[in-house]
């Protein structure tokens, strides 16, 4: 019986973390998970990865990124729902790199 549990922070990271994508898929596999997330500070540098690993299974990918608020005590995980929600995680990922690595409220 599939489980109703999706996991939507899953940390990618060179920085703080050691979870591989193909290791987060067989997780996913071993708890019959519909979805799983990968979430990397900053960055989408692991969605190439991610779709690879995942391209030929049932498992569906979900990409998204913990971004770092300017003045704000705490992070925010920004998940892409569809196609235009990837679109624009990318745009405010590469205004965010090109600048000064945080996110304001205006570019959200």
């Amino acid at each position: 019986m599939p489980s109703d549990f999706v996991h939507l922070h899953t940390h990618y990271s060179l920085l703080k973390s050691t979870n591989t994508c193909s290791g987060l898929l067989d997780m996913a596999q071993k708890y019959d998970m519909p979805a799983v997330a990968v979430t990397d500070y900053n960055t989408l540098a692991g969605v190439m990865d991610m779709y690879n690993v995942f391209a030929q299974t049932a498992i569906n990918p979900i990409i998204g990124c913990e971004v770092y608020i300017k003045n704000q005590p705490c992070n925010l995980v920004l998940l892409a729902k569809d196609i235009k929600g990837y679109h624009n995680l990318c745009a405010i990922i590469s205004e965010a790199n090109i600048k000064e690595m945080h996110i304001n409220r205006e570019l959200l």
